[in-house]
């Protein structure tokens, strides 16, 4: 991930009216945690992907799509859903080896 698709992600939350509530970004994938306002989860991502494969494609000289599948959502039925939830996303580096803690991954929001 780069710091583009960052911007594109900051621009997606404030013009769908998302909220944050914890991301990470894999060298491979993302994960996030979003509060979204209702039917704007699908347009918003694909405005999201598809804008950045545009311009990854665009660099590299590829076509088609970038991201292997569609995106998976689940939506958070209570608090302790939601905690798991975040557990996951911010212990996502840790168990695939990249860092030793989740405050050592720099591309997180732990």
């Amino acid at each position: 991930m780069t710091t583009m698709f960052c911007t594109l992600l900051v621009r997606t939350i404030v013009r769908m009216d998302w909220v944050c509530r914890a991301f990470v970004f894999m060298t491979t994938h993302y994960h996030l945690l979003i509060e979204t306002p209702a039917e704007s989860l699908q347009p918003g991502m694909r405005r999201l992907n598809g804008y950045y494969a545009r311009a990854f494609n665009l660099r590299h000289g590829r076509s088609g799509h970038l991201f292997g599948e569609r995106y998976h959502d689940v939506m958070v039925e209570s608090d302790e859903h939601m905690l798991r939830v975040f557990r996951y996303i911010t212990l996502n580096p840790v168990e695939a080896g990249l860092c030793g803690r989740p405050s050592d991954w720099y591309w997180g929001s732990y």
